[in-house]
């Protein structure tokens, strides 16, 4: 099954809108102009099946990254040049009131019912983004593993300290690299445990995130077995360890 895509482009967030090949809408939704943002939308693509064309207002300028982008995503594309769409959209209903949705529609039906002329890929181009694509995308997929690791490991031991703090930012993550059960966070105190804090620059609440750790170890008085042991492995674990 064909899948037409129209993309109303913008230097920051762009707009999807995709159809199948009666016109009926299976996807409508904002798109950020990051990589984060293009890999979500190059998944959420995929995942409704069919083999999906895409259809872009604008190439090169401010569209260069994600038209480089989404062929090395392997998406074929395909240029709705701005004065065609602002002519088609004045023949729907409500076509004087211009919007990115709006516009993301309208260029869906004519990829779906023109032969628009292919954005062709510059290899060097498309070369570079996929392999910056694929390192990004392993960067992330190895990030989000020591992640849940982490939170395994400190549910194990201090499930009160697991549930309070947010292990994807900065702050707890040091925090783990040194205190982690409820034993040593507690012999700690709150002045070694500022102390370690502030060896990082640019930590955030240092004395809130100290204060929600010592709450947590006087909350647990269980030492768990082999706990000391765990600890070690926590701070392994954290990102802020290093490889």
């Amino acid at each position: 099954m064909r899948i037409s895509v129209g993309m109303d482009v913008a230097k920051a967030i762009d707009w999807a809108c995709a159809v199948d090949e009666a016109g009926r809408t299976l996807l409508d939704r904002a798109v950020e102009n990051t990589p984060e943002g293009i890999t979500s939308f190059a998944a959420d693509l995929r995942m409704l099946g069919g083999e999906p064309v895409i259809g872009l207002d604008v190439v090169g300028s401010f569209a260069h990254f994600l038209g480089a982008s989404l062929l090395a995503e392997g998406f074929p594309l395909v240029h709705a040049p701005g004065i065609a769409v602002n002519r088609a959209g004045q023949g729907f209903a409500g076509g004087e009131r211009k919007s990115d949705p709006r516009d993301a529609r309208t260029i869906a039906d004519l990829v779906r019912t023109r032969d628009l002329r292919p954005i062709l890929p510059d290899d060097g181009t498309v070369t570079a983004i996929r392999l910056k694509v694929g390192r990004r995308r392993g960067l992330i997929e190895e990030q989000t593993r020591r992640l849940n690791r982490l939170r395994g490991l400190l549910s194990s031991v201090h499930p009160g300290l697991e549930s309070d703090l947010d292990v994807t930012c900065k702050g707890p993550l040091v925090l783990l690299t040194r205190y982690v059960t409820p034993t040593e966070i507690r012999q700690a105190g709150k002045r070694r445990i500022m102390a370690h804090l502030a060896k990082t620059p640019h930590v955030q609440r240092a004395e809130a995130l100290a204060d929600h750790a010592l709450a947590a170890a006087r909350a647990q008085t269980l030492a768990v077995p082999g706990e000391t042991a765990m600890a070690e492995l926590h701070a392994d674990a954290s990102p802020c360890s290093g490889p």
